[in-house]
C-alpha cells in the first residue's frame, strides 16, 4: 500500500484488517530512506540499501500502537494510528520516504572497522548482533570501498551470515551468497563500509517527498496502516 502524501495521513485515526487471528506487531520497525524511488514492490534489498545510515542520531523506531481491539466473532482487528518520532544529533538528517518493515532487526546498519581479507572477515568494534542466516547488503561510506566478491557487478547484493564470534576482542562475521553456504573469499577494500540489516519484509510505505530534520530537533510522523490492502505483509511476526 502507498500512503497519501501527507504527516496526519488525513486524521485517520485507526485501521482495520480481517484475520483468523490477531495481528503481531512484535519487531516491526519504522524506517527512513533517500534518494531512491520505492514501492510497495521493493525487496528489502532495495530498501536498506537506500535507509539512512545510522548516525546523527538516526534509528530505526519501533512500531508500538497503543492497545487494538479485536474481535473473534467478526475476524476484525483496528489499530489506532501510533506516532514514530526521529531525532537528528550531531547533524541533520535527510529523508524522503518512511517505511514499516516486520520481522526486523532494531539495527539498522554498523560501520565495519577491518576488512579482513587474510581471514574473509569483517571485523567491528562491538557485537554487531548477527547470527548465522541473517541477511545483510554491505555497501561504501564516502571514501570507502566494498571488495568486489560481496557485490553483484558492481551493486549491493543480499547475503548471509554464515559465520560469527568473537576473537581477541575483536567481533567479526563471515558472508555467503546463500544461507548456509560456503564463505565468501574476497580481497581489497577499504573502510568506511557499512552493514545494513536485511532481515524483515515490507508492510507500508509514505513518501514525504525531500525532507530535512534539522540537528537538535525532532520530525513525529503519523503512522496508520490499512493492513487489508496492497501487498501489505499483515502475518509476518
Amino acid at each position: 500500500m502507498t500512503a497519501i502524501p501527507s504527516r496526519d495521513l488525513c486524521g485517520r485515526v485507526a485501521e482495520a484488517y480481517r484475520g483468523a487471528t490477531p495481528l503481531d506487531v512484535d519487531n516491526k520497525y519504522v524506517l527512513l530512506t533517500n534518494g531512491t524511488v520505492l514501492t510497495d514492490n521493493s525487496s528489502m534489498l532495495a530498501i536498506v540499501t537506500a535507509e539512512l545510515a545510522q548516525a546523527n542520531g538516526y534509528q530505526r523506531v519501533a512500531y508500538s500502537p497503543s492497545a487494538s481491539s479485536y474481535d473473534s466473532g467478526q475476524s476484525r482487528q483496528e489499530l489506532p494510528g501510533t506516532n514514530a518520532a526521529f531525532n537528528a544529533s550531531g547533524g541533520a538528517l535527510q529523508y524522503d520516504t518512511a517505511i514499516v518493515i516486520s520481522s526486523a532487526s532494531a539495527t539498522a546498519n554498523k560501520l565495519v572497522t577491518t576488512i579482513n581479507d587474510a581471514s574473509d572477515r569483517l571485523e567491528f568494534d562491538s557485537d554487531p548482533g548477527l547470527v548465522d542466516g541473517d541477511k545483510v547488503v554491505i555497501t561504501a561510506d564516502i571514501g570507502g570501498s566494498v571488495p568486489s566478491e560481496l557485490l553483484d557487478s558492481g551493486n549491493p547484493r543480499l547475503l548471509f551470515v554464515v559465520g560469527s564470534g568473537n576473537s581477541g576482542g575483536t567481533w567479526w562475521i563471515q558472508l555467503a551468497l546463500t544461507e548456509g553456504g560456503t564463505a565468501i573469499v574476497f580481497s581489497g577494500g577499504s573502510t568506511p563500509i557499512r552493514v545494513r540489516y536485511a532481515n524483515g519484509r515490507f508492510d507500508w510505505l509514505n513518501i514525504y517527498g525531500s525532507t530535512t530534520i534539522a540537528d537538535g530537533t525532532t520530525d513525529t510522523l503519523q503512522i496508520a496502516l490499512n493492513w487489508g490492502s496492497g501487498t501489505a505483509d499483515v502475518n509476518a511476526a
